[in-house]
């Protein structure tokens, strides 16, 4: 991460959907446990606006989680170590579920907030 110039700790928002030229309306959408892919909605570190992010989606009833292992931009392909985070509880990660989640999907919102991490772990990802 250091060759991308981001720090471990900090955060930028980020995005699930298709854009246009007036960007990306907040929306609700649901997701399964699958690999995606998520876009940067602010530069970040080396990171350009609209990068791509590669993210591993985990579904529980309560909150969906979101490893981000791989940024892509022009062509480029980056090892990457980060987190999707609660908007509304800092330091917690996933992302609050929303109504008309189960164990197998989950409702949110399109618009969140990742935050790199040193390292995934089981219980929760570590900034250090």
């Amino acid at each position: 991460m250091a060759r991308l110039n981001i720090r471990i700790g900090v955060q930028v928002s980020a995005s699930i959907g298709e854009r246009d030229h007036t960007g990306l309306a907040h929306a609700d959408i649901t997701l399964r446990e699958s690999r995606i892919s998520t876009h940067l909605d602010r530069t970040f570190g080396a990171l350009r606006r609209g990068a791509e992010l590669i993210t591993n989606i985990y579904v529980t009833p309560t909150r969906v989680y979101g490893r981000v292992v791989e940024a892509r931009i022009e062509g480029k392909s980056y090892p990457v170590c980060m987190s999707y985070v609660d908007p509304n509880q800092r330091g917690v990660y996933g992302i609050p579920a929303k109504a008309g989640s189960d164990d197998d999907h989950g409702v949110v919102a399109n618009k969140f907030a990742v935050r790199a991490v040193g390292r995934f772990q089981e219980t929760g990802d570590e900034e250090n």
